[in-house]
């Protein structure tokens, strides 16, 4: 009981702090265009480093369904077999523009599970872009069309407050319930060994007494 105690407490205020702390820096680097943490040079430059290759280059060619304009060389609104549809299909780029970024990746393939994490936000919410609206979705699927918005919004509110700091609450909860409930079966057991202990001092004592009368009463006979 104790363990899972600890575990639901410790769980649910690492949760509270992730969501407090990030939608704080998440904040901060779109409002301030001098971000010096890594986690805010981070969300500053996800898309600013892709921009540098993703339908630019000849080797990243993007195919992009109803384009609007974004100042990009794009194979709209025929995809080819040598066309992506989203940053992460680019490969041979990807390790040269995130080389010097604000989290160290070991390899490509971390590189690629990160960026298929904003992907999942993308599509999620319809955005794309976290301080700023895109024009074309980038880790997720540009041949879908243009996003809704920004990202910033959903990830804050719907994601950071809306579920992380809630599941964190909830853990906390948890916890402290599971912790009230310990002490209660704690006072209780140790009442109950307390009663039965006086119990059976008490009837201890009445045993010596009857036996001080027994013999008394056989003495005197």
């Amino acid at each position: 009981m104790t363990i899972f105690t600890v575990f639901f407490i410790f769980l649910g205020i690492a949760l509270i702090a992730i969501s407090v702390v990030a939608s704080d820096q998440l904040n901060e680097a779109c409002s301030s265009a001098n971000s010096d943490g890594d986690f805010q040079k981070a969300l500053s430059e996800l898309y600013t480093r892709s921009d540098s290759f993703y339908c630019n280059d000849a080797q990243c060619e993007c195919f992009v369904g109803l384009y609007t304009g974004h100042g990009k060389t794009l194979t709209t609104p025929v995809e080819t077999p040598t066309s992506v549809t989203n940053v992460q299909g680019c490969s041979s780029s990807l390790e040269a523009a995130y080389e010097d970024y604000g989290i160290d990746f070991s390899d490509i393939n971390e590189i690629i599970e990160y960026l298929d994490l904003f992907g999942k936000v993308e599509k999620e919410y319809s955005c794309s872009g976290i301080c700023t609206q895109q024009s074309i979705y980038y880790f997720s699927d540009s041949s879908q069309g243009a996003p809704e918005k920004s990202c910033k919004e959903p990830i804050d509110e719907e994601l950071l407050k809306g579920e992380i700091l809630p599941m964190g609450i909830g853990y906390t909860i948890i916890g402290a319930l599971l912790f009230i409930v310990f002490f209660i079966q704690y006072g209780l057991c140790c009442r109950k060994d307390k009663e039965e202990g006086n119990y059976r001092s008490s009837k201890g004592r009445t045993n010596e007494s009857n036996g001080r009368t027994n013999n008394y009463a056989q003495n005197n006979q």
